[in-house]
């Protein structure tokens, strides 16, 4: 899979009818929807507000998952030496998942 195109993203109008479109700061059109057959909606911009916060949502579990790991080993480490419950990686797990959907590799 390609990149994406780089964030952040915005959410733009475009033209006849009012659909969607999400662009870039220097107005690249990184898509649209809506229009005459589909009527801006509350759903319609909840939507465009989430599809515009996915490359800080990218980035955000990206930089997330990597504490969590470092966190997890750490104590994992700590517990290890006292014989404690360790902490497991399902979390780690989902994120990495979701971060491997959103770059097309899964």
């Amino acid at each position: 899979m390609t990149k994406h195109t780089p964030g952040p993203w915005f959410i733009g109008r475009s033209g006849h009818g009012q659909p969607y479109q999400i662009e870039t700061a220097d107005g690249l059109c990184v898509t649209k929807w809506g229009g005459i057959s589909r009527p801006a909606s509350q759903e319609g911009e909840a939507n465009a507000r989430l599809i515009s916060a996915a490359p800080d949502l990218l980035d955000a579990l990206t930089q997330c998952r990597a504490e969590l790991l470092s966190m997890i080993d750490k104590h994992n480490k700590q517990d290890a030496d006292d014989g404690s419950w360790l902490y497991d990686y399902q979390t780690v797990v989902e994120a990495d998942a979701a971060l491997a959907k959103a770059r097309g590799e899964a």
